[in-house]
């Protein structure tokens, strides 16, 4: 080959060489701002909200996942759940979760504060002391965005079953209810009633308060000794039971 000839393969590897390292310095560029807006979420996640913080504004997300506090708090003592700030969480939140969070802060050129999960008081760090956690970050006017959910769902029965934690009226509620059906529902006139008895109601209104009576004692023995609050108050208590 001549001082004046070229090899053209030589050239366009030589181009494709720099394209191809260019490109790879862009992904890394690309990589390392995604690495470092991971690491700052991840911070603002593990971060106690020391301070009320200015919430993003709530026209940014769908309404279908703007709640209330007081819906929240309804759920909450619905299904006997915490909601707590996102610091209190020790379970690793995923990272598809930081990924959400990072998208509407890129798209929306925002930053998004005020991190809460609502979660069983299981996965939470509580002082003195069916995992659905589902995450929200504030909002200006008082409400809550729902970010992400994770898990499985939330068993069916979990709601009936906690019922009568739900309140001091509601294991009242349940307690007479429960008297009730058994008194005046379950038993029959056969078991009730002796030989020389003419009827039953009498019989049964007295079974019925021997009931509320007995039942009362073994849930203040047994129930309180266990379960030493109610969800009304513990749906945002950063304490144990």
């Amino acid at each position: 080959m001549s001082l004046f000839e070229i090899d053209l393969q030589e050239k366009l590897e030589g181009i494709r060489s720099f394209s191809e390292k260019k490109a790879m310095k862009e992904i890394q560029a690309m990589l390392s701002s995604i690495d470092t807006a991971d690491e700052r979420i991840a911070k603002k996640l593990s971060s106690p909200n020391i301070t009320a913080v200015e919430g993003a504004d709530s026209a940014l997300f769908k309404p279908s996942a703007i709640f209330s506090l007081e819906d929240i708090k309804t759920l909450c003592i619905q299904y006997r759940l915490r909601f707590l700030d996102a610091s209190h969480f020790k379970s690793p939140i995923p990272y598809e979760a930081i990924g959400k969070i990072q998208r509407i802060e890129s798209k929306e050129e925002i930053s998004l504060e005020g991190f809460k999960i609502v979660a069983p008081a299981g996965l939470f760090n509580l002082e003195y002391k069916d995992k659905d956690p589902m995450l929200f970050a504030s909002l200006s006017d008082g409400r809550y965005a729902l970010i992400h959910k994770w898990g499985g769902e939330m068993s069916a029965f979990r709601k009936f079953l906690v019922f009568p934690l739900r309140s001091f009226q509601h294991i009242l509620f349940t307690l007479v209810g429960l008297a009730f059906t058994i008194a005046f529902v379950l038993i029959p006139d056969s078991v009730i009633m002796g030989p020389y008895d003419q009827g039953s109601l009498a019989l049964r209104v007295v079974f019925f308060f021997y009931l509320i009576i007995a039942m009362g004692g073994l849930t203040l023995l047994y129930g309180f000794s266990r379960v030493k609050n109610f969800s009304n108050v513990l749906w945002n208590s950063r304490y144990d039971d």
